[in-house]
C-alpha cells in the first residue's frame, strides 16, 4: 500500500501544504495549496494566530484531521553555520561538534534545538553544517500546528528542505550552482557543489521592497504589499523606463533601489565561499521563493551577476495526479521546493539529514522507542503467567493421576492388609507365651547364679553353708516384705552367725513363718 506524506512549509508570508504519495519509483503530488499570511511578518503574535486559523481551515477542507505532517521553518528563524574541524577520527567528531556548537550558536546550548551534518570537503579538514533554533520559538510553532488538528513528526530548516529538493530534482547536475531563495524576510543564498553545500542568508527580501514602497508612498504595509504584487516590477538600468509612464517608472525604480544591495551581498558571499570553504564560483543560478516572482527579477539577477539564470523546478522528477492544475503548478513551482524536500525526507531519500526536534516530538519519539520494551515486558509477563498456569494445571492433572494410581494399588493391597492384621494378632499372643517361657527358663538357672554369687563372698575356711532356701520379694530396707503370701523377717539371719560354735545354724529358725 502506498504511503501518504503531508508536507507543510511555514514561510514568512505564505503557507504551502502538499499531499504526496510515495510510489515504487517516484513521488506523486496528489494536491497542494498556497495560502497568504496577510499579517506584517514582524508581528509574530498576529502571525501565529493567522497561521493557526489558516491551518485549521485547511485541515477541515481537505480532511487532514490528525494527519502526520513534516514541516519546515523559514530561514530567518534558523541559525546556520558551516564550520571546519581538524582531521580527527570519526570517534571524536560528535564531541568536537558539540564543543563547536557551544562556541558558535549565539544562545545557551540548552535553550536551542540543534543538529548537524557532515558535508563534503575538498581538503583534509572535515566540514559540518550546524543548524539551530530557539526551543521556545520551535515549541510555540509546533503547538500551533498541533492545535490545528495535525500531528507533527519531523521539523527542519526550509533552507535544508530546498537543498534536498534540488538534489532530488537535478541529479544530473555536477557543475557548481547557486540557488537564490528570495523569501519575504530574507534571501537565502545556497551553494551546491557536488555534495558540498554552503548557505548564507541576507536581509534583502520581499519585505524590504514592501517597506520601501510603504515609506515612499506613505501607505500601510498591507496596502503596499498589494500594490507590489499587482503592479510591481524592477527597473533594469533604465532600459524599460522610456516605455513606461512616469508613475510606473518611478514605482519600478523604488523597487530596484530596494534590491540594489542584493547583488553586492551575493558577490560578497561567493568570495567568502571560495576563500574560506574552497568553493568554486557558480556556473548557473536557480531562482526560488515567492519574492522572485516579481516581473524582471530574473533579468535583474542576470544583469547584475552576468550568469545564466532560470527558475527552479522541484517537480522535475515528481509525478502529479489529474487533480493538480499543471498550468498553475508551473507558475508556482519555484516557491514549492520546500514541499518536495520534505517529501524526500518522509520517503527517507534526502541527502542532508538535519532534524530540528521540538519537545513534543522528542517525547513521542522517546515513547515510541520505549514501546517495544514495554510490549516485550508485557509479553514476557503474559507468557510467564500462562506458563505458571500451565504448570499448575499440569501439576494438578499429574497429582490427580498419581492419586488415582495409588488408590488402585491400595485396593489391590486390601486383602493382604486383613491377612497381616490376623498374623499380627497371632504374633502378639505368641510374644506373651514366649515371654512366659523365657521367664521359666531364667528361673531354672536363677539358683545357680545365686550360688555363684555366694561363692565369691564366702571365702573363709570357718564359714560354710549348711542349707539354702530361695526367698522372693525380700527387702532389706523394710521390716516386712511380701512374698507369695509369706512374711520374711529381716532377722532371719542371725546377726551373730560369725561367732557361733561349730555346727550351729546361722538361720534364725524362729523368725521364719
Amino acid at each position: 500500500m502506498a504511503e501518504n506524506i503531508v508536507a507543510l512549509n511555514l514561510g514568512s508570508q505564505n503557507i504551502t501544504l502538499g499531499l504526496f504519495e510515495v510510489g515504487k519509483s517516484k513521488l506523486l503530488l496528489k494536491k497542494y495549496v498556497v495560502e497568504e499570511i496577510l499579517a506584517d511578518p514582524s508581528n509574530e503574535a498576529l502571525r501565529s494566530s493567522q497561521i493557526k486559523a489558516l491551518l485549521q481551515r485547511l485541515v477541515d477542507e481537505h480532511g487532514l484531521k490528525s494527519a502526520k505532517v513534516l514541516y519546515s521553518i523559514s530561514g530567518q528563524s534558523v541559525f546556520t553555520r558551516f564550520i571546519k574541524l581538524p582531521a580527527l577520527g570519526d570517534d571524536n567528531i560528535e564531541q568536537l561538534v558539540a564543543f563547536e556548537a557551544q562556541q558558535h550558536v549565539p544562545y545557551p546550548i540548552n535553550e536551542v534545538a540543534w543538529d548537524w551534518e557532515l558535508i563534503d570537503s575538498t581538503g583534509i579538514e572535515k566540514e559540518v553544517a550546524i543548524v539551530a533554533i530557539k526551543k521556545d520559538l520551535l515549541n510555540e510553532l509546533d503547538d500551533v500546528i498541533n492545535s490545528a488538528g495535525l500531528t507533527t513528526t519531523d521539523a527542519e530548516s526550509s533552507q535544508i528542505a530546498l537543498t534536498n529538493s534540488f538534489y532530488h530534482s537535478y541529479p544530473e547536475v555536477n557543475e557548481p550552482v547557486m540557488i537564490l531563495d528570495a523569501g519575504a524576510k530574507s534571501t537565502n543564498i545556497i551553494f551546491i557543489q557536488g555534495k558540498k553545500v554552503f548557505i548564507r542568508s541576507v536581509n534583502v527580501s520581499g519585505v524590504s521592497v514592501t517597506s520601501s514602497i510603504s515609506k515612499e508612498y506613505q501607505m500601510p504595509f498591507a496596502e503596499a504589499e498589494k500594490l507590489k504584487v499587482e503592479t510591481g516590477r524592477i527597473a533594469l538600468n533604465g532600459a524599460y523606463l522610456e516605455q513606461w509612464d512616469e508613475a510606473t517608472g518611478a514605482f519600478a525604480s523604488v523597487i530596484s533601489n530596494a534590491l540594489s544591495r542584493l547583488p553586492a551581498e551575493i558577490t560578497r558571499t561567493i568570495n567568502f565561499f571560495r576563500s574560506q570553504h574552497d568553493g568554486s564560483p557558480p556556473a548557473k543560478v536557480y531562482l526560488a521563493g515567492a519574492a522572485s516572482s516579481l516581473p524582471y527579477y530574473k533579468e535583474f539577477i542576470e544583469e547584475k551577476l552576468s550568469l545564466p539564470v532560470e527558475y527552479l523546478n522541484p517537480f522535475n522528477r515528481v509525478g502529479v495526479t489529474s487533480d493538480v492544475d499543471t498550468d498553475i503548478l508551473a507558475s508556482q513551482a519555484h516557491h514549492l521546493g520546500e514541499l518536495v524536500g520534505l517529501a524526500t525526507k518522509g520517503a527517507e531519500n534526502n541527502v542532508i539529514g538535519i532534524d530540528l526536534v521540538p519537545d513534543a516530538i522528542s517525547d513521542r519519539r522517546e515513547e515510541s522507542r520505549k514501546k517495544p520494551f514495554y510490549l516485550s515486558a508485557a509479553a514476557l509477563l503474559m507468557f510467564g503467567s500462562l506458563a505458571w498456569a500451565g504448570m499448575q494445571l499440569y501439576n494438578n492433572v499429574t497429582s490427580k493421576s498419581k492419586v488415582a494410581q495409588l488408590e488402585g494399588e491400595l485396593e489391590k493391597l486390601e486383602p493382604f492388609e486383613q491377612k497381616l492384621t490376623s498374623l499380627n494378632k497371632k504374633k502378639t499372643n505368641l510374644d506373651v507365651i514366649s515371654a512366659d517361657l523365657s521367664s521359666v527358663v531364667e528361673d531354672r538357672f536363677r539358683s545357680i547364679g545365686h550360688l555363684d554369687e555366694l561363692r565369691k563372698h564366702f571365702t573363709s575356711e570357718v564359714v560354710w553353708l549348711s542349707s539354702i532356701e530361695d526367698l522372693t520379694a525380700y527387702n532389706f530396707d523394710n521390716k516386712d516384705a511380701a512374698s507369695s503370701g509369706k512374711k520374711v523377717s529381716s532377722e532371719l539371719v542371725n546377726v551373730d552367725f560369725d561367732s557361733l560354735g561349730y555346727g550351729a545354724p546361722a538361720i534364725n529358725a524362729n523368725t521364719a513363718e
